[in-house]
């Protein structure tokens, strides 16, 4: 079994999903190994990887991919260095992938990943605020209702305190000014 991040990488890259799996699911794992640019960029590599390899998706039953995700993700924020600005690329491929594959979801805890993952990124990016408005908005707009209006204003309020120019933007008033109190289901 991989003991650390980067034999689990190796275990992926050789087909060892089992052993794979078993270092994901571990209670406590190894700390991150990013003391240098090449073990950041082999991480980022590895995750570009597991996150769109097929075979990961449906192995056995499970999302390895998926795990991976969260795995990953809670590792990092764990860091007290969280957020650091070289794995920006990393936090920006995890964001991705969470909200393509969470965005339906309903679970507060998928929110408040967005939401942590969000703020990493602004923390070190103040220009990912474009990017989190869209994915707030192809939110809002997959389960319009009043939890999830919730959500949206977090998202609004975080990123008005580094990019208060941001909320201007035309492409997402108009779905927000169209939506009233009124037309928003209880469920």
């Amino acid at each position: 079994m991989p003991q650390n991040w980067q034999e689990f990488s190796e275990a992926v890259r050789i087909g060892q999903l089992d052993a794979a799996y078993r270092f994901l699911t571990l209670d406590v794992r190894p700390g991150l190994e990013m003391s240098s640019l090449a073990q950041i960029e082999a991480l980022q590599t590895t995750f570009e990887e597991v996150l769109t390899d097929p075979a990961l998706h449906s192995y056995r039953g499970v999302n390895i991919a998926e795990v991976a995700a969260s795995a990953i993700i809670e590792d990092l924020i764990k860091r007290p260095s969280y957020p650091e600005h070289q794995v920006r690329q990393l936090y920006l491929t995890l964001f991705q992938f969470w909200i393509r594959n969470h965005q339906k979801s309903g679970r507060i805890e998928d929110e408040a990943v967005f939401l942590t993952l969000a703020s990493g990124l602004l923390s070190i990016d103040v220009q990912s605020s474009v990017a989190i408005l869209a994915a707030a908005g192809s939110w809002w707009r997959t389960r319009r209702n009043r939890s999830r209006l919730r959500f949206l204003l977090e998202v609004l309020d975080l990123v008005l305190v580094v990019a208060p120019d941001a909320c201007g933007s035309p492409r997402f008033w108009p779905t927000a000014e169209s939506t009233t109190y009124g037309d928003i289901p209880d469920h």
